[in-house]
Formats: C-alpha cells, sequence, structure tokens
C-alpha cells in the first residue's frame, strides 16, 4: 500500500526546491514512505527544512536521520541561542501552519 506523502510536504517542495530536482525529491520522499519503517509528517518536514532546498542536502539529512533521528529533530525545530536550544518551529504542524513561520 502506497500512502502520499502530506500535501504541506509536497507543496513546500514545489515551492523551494529547483524545478528540476522537484520530481527527484517527491521520489525521495515516496522512497522513504514505501520503506521497512516508514517515516511519520513530522520526519519529512525536518528532513524538508534541512534540504533548504537541495537533493544534496536533502540525502544527508536523511543519512543523519538513519544515524540518529534525534538530531534531525532538533536541528530543524531549534536553534542554538547562547548555548541554550530554542525551539523556534513545531514540525508536528503543517510546514504552512502559521506557527511554523521560520519554515
Amino acid at each position: 500500500m502506497t500512502t502520499a506523502p502530506p500535501a504541506d510536504v509536497v507543496q513546500w517542495i514545489q515551492q523551494n526546491f529547483a524545478e528540476e530536482e522537484r520530481d527527484a525529491a517527491l521520489s525521495r520522499v515516496a522512497t522513504l514512505l514505501e520503506g521497512f519503517h516508514p517515516l511519520d509528517p513530522r520526519m519529512l518536514r525536518c528532513l524538508c527544512i534541512l534540504s533548504k532546498g537541495s537533493l544534496e542536502k536533502f540525502d544527508r539529512a536523511v543519512k543523519e536521520m538513519n544515524t540518529d533521528w534525534r538530531d534531525v529533530i532538533l536541528l530543524a525545530e531549534y536553534v542554538d541561542r547562547d548555548g541554550h536550544w530554542v525551539q523556534i518551529r513545531d514540525l508536528r504542524r503543517p510546514l504552512n501552519d502559521p506557527l511554523n513561520d521560520n519554515a
């Protein structure tokens, strides 16, 4: 059974990846959704944020996720301010949620 990516993830990819890379980015997301341990929407959103619209960075984020998924959430949702991690987005919510204006 194929699971469709969340609409906000598709929209983010369409808006942030170069036109020639969009299909490849969506294909990578589809592969992750069909994997042995399918990803939840939060992790997909984290991968998008860390990619900054680059397939190379997306692939690096996936590699990091496979090492320690918690680092991916930390790097996507938090920033270091004076030695303290401060949450700036909550990617349990859609990327286009007003609370994720930093997305």
